[in-house]
């Protein structure tokens, strides 16, 4: 599978159930005063489409160079899965932190996404859904085969 595929289907996994759970739960695709109009249409489907193609063009490489860095000769699907987690989470941290410092008034907090009860759950859960699933198919597509060690 190329990774223009992996971007595609990263894109259709994410979108799909994150645009259905916020429509069920009644939820603005992104926070606007509008819930559901042609603009919050293009800024969803834009986001998504950038985090989808940052997971296959930036993320998974540069866990790939930094698996051959390490010489990691275990699970390459446990390796790729962990990563991309904790990279994910990362940033949903960070983000939340600079999002939270923009409009909060009593400072940043590092939990804001996690604390929301809105559509930022449904993103991390299904972001996290996404990740696992795109981390093993690119761990299957790029796994190199183990050599017996001659004694």
């Amino acid at each position: 599978m190329t990774s223009f595929k992996l971007v595609v289907l990263s894109f259709l996994i994410t979108s799909i159930p994150t645009g259905l759970l916020c429509l069920v739960y009644e939820y603005p695709l992104i926070a606007t005063s509008s819930p559901y109009s042609l603009f919050d249409f293009t800024m969803f489907g834009l986001l998504l489409a950038v985090m989808s193609y940052s997971l296959v063009y930036i993320v998974l490489p540069v866990l790939s160079h930094l698996k051959n860095d390490l010489q990691f000769t275990r699970s390459d699907k446990a390796f790729y899965s962990i990563y991309t987690l904790l990279c994910l989470h990362f940033f949903i941290l960070v983000g939340g932190y600079l999002e939270s410092g923009m409009y909060i008034r009593e400072g940043a907090d590092f939990l804001y996404y996690y604390k929301g009860a809105g559509n930022s759950l449904i993103y991390v859960l299904t972001g996290t859904v996404t990740s696992l699933i795109i981390a093993a198919l690119y761990a299957t597509q790029h796994s190199v085969p183990e050599y017996e060690t001659k004694e």
